[in-house]
C-alpha cells in the first residue's frame, strides 16, 4: 500500500477573519484485501471528507471514518487509486484571541522524533545504554552489540531512530521511562500509543509493551503484543492507565515504561527504524506534530545535560589542592544527579593556575544548583580564596530515571 501526502493551498475567508480552512489530500493504492487506511489529518466526521476510487466519487455510505482510520465496506481492487480529501480548520490569530480546534493531543513522550542527541549522533552500544536523549536501548548483550543512529531521511525530512544489530539472532528494544509527574490526572483513563516502524529483513510488524509502576515499585503490564496497523508503517494501540495496587509512585520517579521492538525473536532484522512516536490521552491516535528543537532540548535537559569544553565555574579553594564551585543547570534537574568520577580540568586562583588535570569530581550539595568539588590539582591553589575551574573536556550531568 502506497501513501502520498499532499498539502494543498490555503483556502482563506471561508471561516471569517480569525480562522481558515485547509484541505489535506492522501492517496493510496488498493491491494484487494486492505479496507482500512490511515489518514494524516483528523476529519472529525465523514462529512468533512471526499473520497474517490479511480476518479469516481464514493458515497458516504460506502465508508466510515473513526479517528484517523478510513474504512471501506469493501476492499478497493488491486491497483485502484484511492484519493481521500479531508477538510479541517486551521486557527488564525485575531488580536489577542484565537479560535482553537482541538485536533491534536499533547504528546507525553519526550524527544519523540529523536532530534536531541546530547550523547552523539551515533552510539555504539556494548551494553544497555542511552542512544538519543530519553531513549534507552535494552537487550544489547543478546545481539553482541547494537548501534543506534538518529538521522534525518534525505527524501522525507523525517528524523528516525535506526537500530542496527551486530548479531541478529536476537534483538534490542528501544524504551522510554515516563516520569510520574507527567501522568498525574491520567490514571484510570484510556491512553493511546502510536508510532511508525519499518525493518530490513524482518516482517515489518513491531511489538510493543507498556508497564506502569505503583508506589512500591511493582510493575503492572498494561499492553504486550502487536499493535493495530494504520497503514503506511503506522501502528497504534490503546490501554487504560492503572497501577498494580492502585497507589501512585513518587511524582519524580518512573510512572510508566514504553518499549518498542521487532516482532522476530530468532530471526530478528539486522536493522529496524522507528519514527514519530506518540503517547497521548484518549482512545484515538491523533496526528503527530513535532515540537521545536529548542523546546525538546529543554525537556531532555531535565534528565541529562552536558557542559562543554571551556565551560567555567566560579568558586573558592577548599584546600591547596581542591576547588569548590557552584554549577547552575541549564534547566532544573529531576533529582540529584550523578557526575563522572574524573574530568579533565584546569583551576585558577590568586596563587596561579594549574595545568590540565584529571581532577576528581564530588557532588557536595544539590538544591536548585550543584555545589561540586574538583580535587587532585596539586599544591598551587589558595585555601578559602576565590578562584574558578575550566573544563578541558565535556562533563555530563545525569539525572535520568
Amino acid at each position: 500500500m502506497a501513501l502520498t501526502r499532499v498539502h494543498t493551498d490555503l483556502i482563506e475567508g471561508s471561516l471569517g477573519g480569525d480562522a481558515s480552512e485547509e484541505l489535506q489530500v492522501d492517496t493510496f493504492t488498493g491491494d484487494g484485501t486492505t479496507v482500512t487506511f490511515g489518514l494524516t489529518r483528523l476529519p472529525d466526521h465523514a462529512n468533512n471528507t471526499q473520497v474517490y476510487i479511480s476518479g469516481v466519487y464514493q458515497q458516504k455510505d460506502t465508508y466510515t471514518v473513526s479517528g484517523l482510520n478510513l474504512t471501506f465496506s469493501e476492499a478497493p481492487a488491486v491497483g485502484e487509486s484511492i484519493e481521500a480529501v479531508v477538510a479541517y480548520v486551521n486557527p488564525m490569530y485575531s488580536g489577542d484571541h484565537v479560535k482553537k480546534v482541538d485536533t491534536y493531543n499533547h504528546n507525553i513522550l519526550i524527544n519523540p522524533s529523536f532530534t536531541v542527541k546530547q550523547r552523539g549522533d551515533v552510539i555504539d552500544h556494548n551494553e544497555d545504554s542511552y542512544g538519543p536523549d530519553r531513549w534507552f536501548l535494552r537487550g544489547v548483550l543478546n545481539t553482541k552489540g547494537t548501534m543506534s543512529q538518529s538521522s534525518t531521511d534525505s527524501i522525507t525530512g523525517i528524523n528516525k531512530l535506526v537500530v542496527k544489530h551486530r548479531n541478529a539472532t536476537s534483538y534490542a528494544l528501544a524504551s522510554q521511562s515516563i516520569e510520574a509527574v507527567n501522568l498525574l490526572g491520567l490514571y484510570g483513563k484510556e491512553m493511546t500509543v502510536s508510532f511508525s516502524y519499518s525493518d530490513t529483513g524482518g516482517s515489518g510488524i513491531p511489538l510493543s509493551r507498556v508497564w506502569a509502576t505503583d508506589s512500591s515499585g511493582t510493575y503492572k503490564k498494561l499492553f504486550d503484543g502487536v499493535p493495530t496497523s494504520l497503514g503506511n508503517n503506522r501502528w497504534t494501540y490503546t490501554f487504560t492507565l492503572t497501577t498494580n495496587d492502585g497507589t501512585l509512585p513518587d511524582p519524580s520517579e518512573s510512572g510508566m515504561q514504553l518499549t518498542i521492538y521487532p516482532n522476530e525473536v530468532n530471526t530478528a532484522p539486522n536493522e529496524w527504524s522507528l519514527w514519530e512516536t506518540k503517547l497521548e490521552a484518549g482512545s484515538l491516535a491523533t496526528p503527530f506534530i513535532a515540537r521545536s528543537y529548542g523546546e525538546e532540548l529543554s525537556l531532555c535537559q531535565r534528565y541529562y545535560q552536558v557542559f562543554g569544553i571551556n565551560s567555567m565555574f566560579a568558586g573558592r579553594g577548599t584546600s591547596t589542592s581542591a576547588m569548590g564551585v557552584g554549577i547552575v543547570p541549564f534547566v532544573p534537574l529531576r533529582a540529584s544527579p550523578s557526575l563522572p568520577p574524573n574530568v579533565l580540568t584546569r583551576a585558577y586562583s590568586i596563587s596561579g593556575s594549574t595545568n590540565n588535570t584529571n581532577a576528581g569530581v564530588a557532588l557536595t550539595t544539590f538544591d536548585v544548583y550543584l555545589y561540586v568539588t574538583f580535587n587532585n590539582f596539586g599544591k598551587v591553589l589558595s585555601d578559602n580564596n576565590v578562584g574558578s575551574v575550566m573544563l578541558a573536556e565535556a562533563m555530563s550531568i545525569d539525572s535520568e530515571l
